[in-house]
């Protein structure tokens, strides 16, 4: 890849800067020595082959191809072959590892293929290993994921499945909880008051919207378009016999039907190559985009989580203020309080004493909660502002990348088309 990232790294093994952890300074020199980090990873996911034909535990294998000048690898340029189920371990312990990052997610596994039975077919393989490589870039262009001993590991060794059965083993691999976290979250959200959004995230959020609309309504077009293709292709190619045919019935024009039948027949297999590289490296790319906004979302709902953690305990420990300060000037002692101490026989003053020490002991415990949740939380805020700068950056040089390669694969279409239809031209000419 030409494009570089300039993102900004965090402290702590999980993207977040630790409130025991280094000084300001410190911090900013490390984010400075991330920033300008020289090293590069550059892999490619190709070559999808079938393993274990024939029986129930058949799969595919794509070759992982990584070019780096990183150290930590034993050589400059090192393959592996690699399974999907590969990449979803290496997601999941990335998602373990760095919980206040945005990890890029995997293409989507539930689709039409795996109904249908076809997610061995070339088409939807050569489309996954193209989804596949936009992920490894996508790490590789993170100031922080990229560094992952699970990631280097993944990318280099040869001893991969015993690695991940001795993580495994060792319980160092938490699976997503998947449909019933998303529900728990969505119980507590409903009983829970909204937290206040800094308007910069506000700002964060309506922009991600706006982008996720633009991207699927153009994912939704393109899609269109080359099913459009798919058609004009055989569309060409029936053209093409019928021309042929026109040998037989008119001897004296045979050459000339025969060069322009050429031409029809070449025009499809053109127009085949290029609506291939709309839809594998393009429309596939506007997928992964439109996946890799959900997970930046997820981060902004955890942003806000932290916030309202916070908030609850701000509220909660105002109410215990005022509870004490109701105490405190002779208040607080109701007639049925009153009247149950009374029957029990317990000393109202003693009784009033024994309340305000139990208040000021919780007062004083939600005080150092309440310091250390405003200290996460603002910690968590910088690193969602790093993040987003960082998936900003890869965005941009991701979507470079791709309109490059589509205004590539149409110079060469429209090329090709020119020189072979002049061709044909100069011999109708002739």
């Amino acid at each position: 890849m030409e494009w570089q990232d300039e993102a900004g790294p965090s402290n702590g093994p999980n993207g977040m800067a630790s409130s025991n952890g280094p000084s300001s300074d410190l911090y900013r020199s490390d984010y400075h020595a991330l920033e300008n980090d020289k090293t590069y990873i550059d892999s490619v996911v190709s070559d999808p082959a079938k393993d274990m034909d024939g029986t129930q535990n058949a799969h595919i294998t794509y070759l992982v191809t990584t070019k780096s000048n990183n150290t930590l690898f034993s050589n400059k340029e090192f393959r592996v072959r690699r399974r999907f189920s590969d990449f979803v371990f290496l997601y999941n312990c990335l998602n373990n590892e760095f919980q206040a990052c945005v990890v890029p997610p995997l293409p989507d596994k539930q689709r039409l293929e795996y109904i249908r039975g076809d997610r061995f077919s070339t088409e939807f393989t050569v489309k996954r290993a193209a989804s596949l490589t936009r992920y490894l870039q996508r790490i590789a262009h993170h100031p922080l994921l990229k560094r992952s001993k699970y990631y280097h590991t993944f990318l280099e060794s040869g001893e991969w499945n015993a690695f991940k059965k001795n993580n495994i083993a060792r319980g160092g691999l938490i699976v997503d909880g998947g449909i019933l976290d998303g529900l728990s979250d969505t119980l507590v959200s409903a009983f829970t008051r909204p937290p206040q959004t800094a308007q910069e995230f506000q700002e964060v959020k309506e922009r991600i919207d706006r982008l996720d609309v633009c991207v699927s309504h153009i994912e939704k077009v393109l899609a269109r378009s080359v099913r459009r293709q798919s058609d004009l292709v055989m569309d060409y190619q029936d053209l093409s016999q019928h021309v042929g045919q026109l040998e037989v019935l008119i001897p004296s024009l045979e050459q000339e039907f025969s060069k322009f039948a050429g031409g029809l027949q070449g025009l499809a297999i053109n127009t085949a190559v290029l609506k291939e590289k709309l839809d594998t490296d393009y429309v596939s790319s506007l997928k992964d985009l439109m996946h890799y906004l959900m997970s930046v979302r997820a981060l902004l709902k955890q942003r806000d989580q932290k916030q309202a953690d916070y908030e609850g305990l701000v509220e909660y420990n105002e109410r215990a203020a005022a509870d004490r300060q109701t105490l405190v000037s002779g208040g607080g002692n109701g007639i049925l309080r009153n009247k149950l101490e009374d029957i029990r026989g317990i000393n109202h003053e003693f009784s009033r004493r024994e309340r305000l020490q139990k208040l000021e002991e919780r007062i004083e415990s939600l005080t150092g909660e309440t310091d250390l949740a405003k200290t996460t939380s603002e910690a968590f805020d910088e690193q969602t502002k790093r993040e987003i700068n960082t998936f900003d950056k890869i965005r941009a040089g991701e979507m470079k990348e791709t309109l490059k390669t589509l205004t590539s694969g149409q110079v060469d279409f429209y090329s090709a088309l020119v020189k072979d239809w002049e061709a044909i031209y100069d011999a109708l000419g002739e």
